[in-house]
Formats: structure tokens, C-alpha cells, sequence
């Protein structure tokens, strides 16, 4: 089944390259649909007081390069909360299995620590506090960012395929 028919070839045709980049790729049913703005990053993002110090020194480690990301703002503070609680529970277990004698290897079969680097490593990807692979956009300026008339992505020039 393509495009919405259940004989071949049924359904709505694609739009040309040039509908999709004036209506920015929407269809009928998702151009009534608006994105809701993102919340605005702010700098002075206070950590809760419910942290323990070993949290706190996490959370200070980190916030600085979170809010320059604009992942950390009013809206996600809770979930960076819990991200400084399980790094300072990871290196807990990591130094009570080491004290007790646990090797490297036996180490990373543990169940319990295991499931904890992952959800660390998780949580700090989701906050880009750790490499992702690629590089991350520059962020869009936000709209009414040109000369007042709204139509800054037109007044570029365009460049057309097979001309010099």
C-alpha cells in the first residue's frame, strides 16, 4: 500500500520539491498544527534543594555546559536532578564492588551497574553532555529575526541545478 490507496499506485501524489519547501514540507492534515514554542534557556537555573552534596557537585559540574546547550531549563530541571542522582549512585557502586575485591571484568558483567551506565549515559546524551557522534545544527534564527518583511528565506539568491 503506497500513499494512502490499497491498489497500486492509489492515494494522494507527492508534492513537488518546491511545494515542500514553501509550506515547509506540511500536508492538509498537519498545516492547522503549530509547534509549540521551546522554552527559552536561561542561565540562572538554581539547582533544587532536595540534593545531597556528592549531587550537588555533579550538578555543578555540568549545568554550565547543559544551559549552553539549551538542554537545561525550568521544564527539565527535575530530570538533570535525577541524572546527578544516579551518576553519584553509579560511582557508589563502583567503589563499593572495587572495595570488595571486584575486578574490571567481573565489574562490567554486574547486572546492577551495568543498568546504571546505561541509563547515565542516556540521560546525559538527552542533555548533550557526551558525544553523540556528529555535530549538532547551529540552532534557526528565530522567526522576525531579518529586516521586518517576513520574507528572509526568499531573498537569498537560489541556486538552480545546471546553471553556472
Amino acid at each position: 500500500m503506497s500513499r494512502g490507496g490499497f491498489r497500486l499506485g492509489g492515494g494522494r501524489k507527492p508534492k513537488a520539491a518546491g511545494a515542500r519547501a514553501l509550506d515547509g514540507g506540511l500536508d492538509k492534515r498537519t498545516s492547522r498544527i503549530r509547534p509549540r514554542p521551546l522554552p527559552a534557556p536561561t542561565a540562572d537555573v538554581d539547582p533544587p534543594d532536595t540534593l545531597t552534596t556528592a549531587e550537588l557537585a555533579v550538578w555543578l559540574t555540568n549545568a554550565p555546559a547543559a544551559v549552553a546547550a539549551g538542554t537545561l531549563t525550568t521544564a527539565t530541571l527535575d530530570d538533570f536532578a535525577a541524572m546527578c542522582a544516579l551518576e553519584v549512585e553509579m560511582s557508589a557502586v563502583l567503589i563499593e564492588r572495587r572495595d570488595a575485591g571486584w575486578t574490571a571484568r567481573g565489574l562490567a558483567l554486574a547486572r546492577e551497574y551495568r543498568a546504571l551506565v546505561v541509563r547515565v549515559e542516556s540521560k546525559r546524551r538527552s542533555f548533550c553532555l557526551s558525544p553523540i557522534g556528529k555535530a549538532l545544527p547551529p540552532p534557526r534564527p528565530a522567526p522576525g529575526d531579518d529586516d521586518g518583511d517576513g520574507f528572509a528565506d526568499f531573498d537569498r539568491p537560489r541556486l538552480i541545478k545546471g546553471a553556472s
